[in-house]
């Protein structure tokens, strides 16, 4: 037995035809189904729901029903859904094939820049690990290195204790205008509020930055940031 039903063309009636379909497969059915525009077959009899929409594209001013064929299991048997269209609105009536070209457009567009922004954090990733790499081995060289050298700038600062603590002679000379006195008072205070292990950290990142002008800009930018979140 055949079951015809008949309603006006609109998205809600559309999409319960739609929903009739989508609900068959959600219970593990595939219902077939054919579309015909003025009983031409427009879309062949499948269970394919990606090809439902295909029958926008033919649709045009001078349709006047889309019927859907919803096939009972195997059988030929079936229930009719034709939907009428309001010919007396043709800008409506073309909307149908527009929205349909305009969403397939659109997919393509999503799934470009979707590719290109894939591709720039890859980029982007490999420019960082490169960085990390680059600084990983400056630190090994700094490590390497550092024993000797802050042994003897701990040497050097040592034997001006004597001055910066008062039993000898002031140093002369000065660096872009601070008295040596000064500058090594602050240098010794340092070092006793910091402890040895401290001190000698921070002279050997002292010196890895003035050997290096990007590291050293890096610094200075990191030390303004934390200055800035400290006021606030």
């Amino acid at each position: 037995m055949i079951m015809t039903h008949t309603y006006e063309y609109n998205d809600f009636t559309l999409e319960n035809v739609l929903d009739q379909l989508i609900c068959f497969k959600d219970q593990g059915i595939e219902k077939d189904y054919e579309i015909r525009i003025d009983e031409q077959t427009v879309v062949s009899r499948t269970n394919d729901l990606s090809r439902f929409n295909l029958f926008k594209r033919l649709l045009n001013k001078f349709s006047s029903t889309v019927s859907f064929i919803l096939y009972k299991g195997k059988s030929r048997k079936y229930d009719r859904f034709d939907l009428h269209l309001d010919n007396s609105s043709l800008d409506g009536l073309m909307t149908a094939p527009k929205k349909f070209i305009d969403t397939e457009v659109d997919k393509i567009l999503f799934a470009e820049r979707r590719k290109l922004k894939r591709k720039a954090l890859k980029k982007e990733n490999k420019q960082l690990k490169a960085q990390v790499e680059y600084l990983s081995e400056q630190n090994r060289e700094l490590e390497k290195n550092k024993s000797g050298v802050l042994k003897e700038i701990l040497t050097v600062v040592s034997a001006f204790a004597p001055n910066l603590s008062g039993n000898g002679n002031p140093i002369n000379g000065d660096i872009n205008g601070i008295n040596m006195s000064d500058i090594l008072q602050m240098i010794n205070k340092c070092r006793e509020d910091w402890g040895e292990e401290r001190f000698g950290r921070v002279l050997g990142v002292s010196i890895t930055l003035g050997n290096n002008t990007e590291l050293l800009d890096k610094a200075e930018q990191l030390i303004a940031q934390h200055k800035n979140d400290s006021d606030e």
